[in-house]
């Protein structure tokens, strides 16, 4: 089924349960999950992409080794997260445990990994700047100036500058044809 209209102005997002139906942004809040924020949200929509550098609260703890291969990195738990996130069922009291990506945790083990201060506030603050971090990383480069974001120390090296072997051989045969019919000239 297609829908010849388009969303307006006043409801200009479409209605993810309804085909041909178009809501209002207040009508998107009043359907959404209770723990999303507004941020959430408009995020999900596309009403806007968050590119500002992530920035770590300095009240968080200091982490020892931030080092996470290339994965998300929770700031306030100081563990790395997974990557992989599946999209299963946990039931009631219980979500996606994002340091395993595949399996379920209770909300009570998920927010004894923070330290007792931390609010829930906290707890997701965390865990969308983890991946945020994760996200300017892979659009702009290592976005704090620690050497551990990309690798530990030891491990960083220059990546070797690949050549275009085609360019190179076709460049070296003009030169070497241009020589033979100088030579052959003279």
């Amino acid at each position: 089924m297609s829908c010849q209209s388009t969303c307006t102005e006043t409801a200009p997002f479409p209605d993810p349960f309804q085909p041909c139906v178009c809501l209002s942004l207040d009508e998107i809040f009043a359907i959404s999950p209770s723990w999303a924020t507004e941020l959430h949200i408009e995020l999900a929509l596309g009403v806007y992409e968050m590119v500002i550098e992530p920035e770590i609260p300095t009240t968080w703890p200091e982490c020892e080794n931030t080092w996470c291969d290339g994965s998300p990195f929770n700031s306030l738990a100081c563990l790395c997260m997974s990557i992989d996130q599946c999209f299963i069922d946990c039931g009631i009291d219980s979500r996606v445990d994002p340091f395993d990506g595949c399996a379920c945790i209770t909300e009570t083990d998920y927010t004894a990994l923070f330290p007792d201060w931390a609010t829930l506030d906290d707890i997701w603050m965390a865990e969308d700047l983890a991946w945020a971090e994760w996200e300017y990383n892979q659009e702009f480069g290592k976005w704090d100036q620690s050497e551990d974001w990309l690798a530990p120390p030891e491990e960083i090296e220059p990546e070797p500058v690949p050549i275009n072997t085609g360019a190179a051989t076709l460049f070296t045969s003009l030169v070497a044809t241009i020589a033979a019919l100088f030579i052959a000239m003279n």
